[in-house]
C-alpha cells in the first residue's frame, strides 16, 4: 500500500495477514504430509500381512495330504514377523476343513495387533489331492 506522501514497505497490518497465510498453508501441507505417512505405513503392513497369509498358503500346496489334519491352528511363534520369527505383530492362524477325502479347505487368517489396522486378510484356497 501506498500513502499519501508515497513511502514504500508493508503496513503492519499487511504484514500481518501475510504471515497469517503463511502459517496456515504450511500447517496444511504438514496435515498431508502426516496423512500421507500414515496411509503408506498402514498400506505396507497390510501388504507384508497379505505376504505371511500367502507364503503359508504356499507351504499348504506343496504338502500332502496326510500332513493337513481338519482343526483350527495357530502359528506356535505368534506374533510373528514377517519372516517368521516371533515377537512380531502379525498373528497367523488357518483353518483346515475336509472337503470329501481327497479335498481339503484351507482358510489362513493374518492379523495385525498394532493399533489402526483393524482388518484381517484372510486368504482361502481349496486343494484336491490324488
Amino acid at each position: 500500500m501506498l500513502n499519501g506522501n508515497n513511502s514504500k514497505g508493508f503496513t503492519l497490518l499487511e504484514l500481518l495477514i501475510g504471515i497469517f497465510i503463511f502459517t496456515t498453508s504450511i500447517i496444511n501441507i504438514t496435515a498431508m504430509f502426516i496423512t500421507s505417512v500414515k496411509n503408506n505405513t498402514l498400506n505396507y503392513r497390510m501388504n507384508q500381512a497379505a505376504g505371511i497369509a500367502e507364503s503359508k498358503m504356499e507351504y499348504f500346496k506343496n504338502c500332502g495330504i496326510d500332513a493337513l489334519k481338519h482343526g483350527d491352528y495357530q502359528d506356535p511363534n505368534n506374533p510373528i514377523n514377517p519372516d517368521g520369527t516371533s515377537d512380531g505383530i502379525y498373528n497367523l492362524k488357518w483353518k483346515i476343513t475336509d472337503k470329501t477325502p481327497f479335498a481339503k479347505k484351507i482358510m489362513v487368517t493374518v492379523t495385525d495387533k498394532k493399533k489402526g489396522v483393524n482388518k484381517p486378510i484372510s486368504l482361502e484356497a481349496s486343494f484336491l489331492f490324488d
